[in-house]
């Protein structure tokens, strides 16, 4: 009688509970915009909010498994690259296949001409320290 008290909690307790929480897959390829479609590799992959998260292989793919279905924002990074955010809905039995491309940062460098004009006793060198410090 203890056993089927056991089985019977197991099967119609236990068991829907961990069989209904439902998992879906994002996969995809993440790509250099500028470079003719060349992959990224080991670039950042990130569910926001979450701690799940993954890294670009050699080819540029990636896989996030197991992930509970709902609506989701996918962060793709990588150094010196501008960040993309994806939204997604995670289904069961429906993977979310993301091809993406991503630009290069553009860095503006400014110039900027320093004068400094020295008194007649003032060596260069100090003129040069006065400007600098102030």
């Amino acid at each position: 009688m203890r056993i089927q008290l056991l089985w019977f909690l197991f099967f119609f307790c236990i068991a829907p509970s961990v069989m209904g929480q439902a998992h879906g897959t994002i996969q995809g390829q993440l790509m250099d915009a500028a470079n003719e479609g060349e992959p990224l590799l080991f670039a950042q992959v990130t569910l926001k909010g979450t701690s799940i998260a993954t890294q670009t292989d050699f080819n540029g793919n990636f896989e996030l498994v197991g992930i509970p279905t709902g609506d989701y924002v996918v962060q793709l990074s990588y150094l010196g690259y501008e960040s993309k955010e994806v939204r997604v809905t995670v289904q069961t039995d429906n993977p979310i296949y993301i091809n993406e491309s991503i630009n290069m940062l553009s860095t503006a460098l400014s110039t900027q001409a320093i004068n400094a004009s020295t008194a007649s006793n003032e060596k260069p060198l100090a003129a040069l320290a006065k400007v600098i410090l102030n």
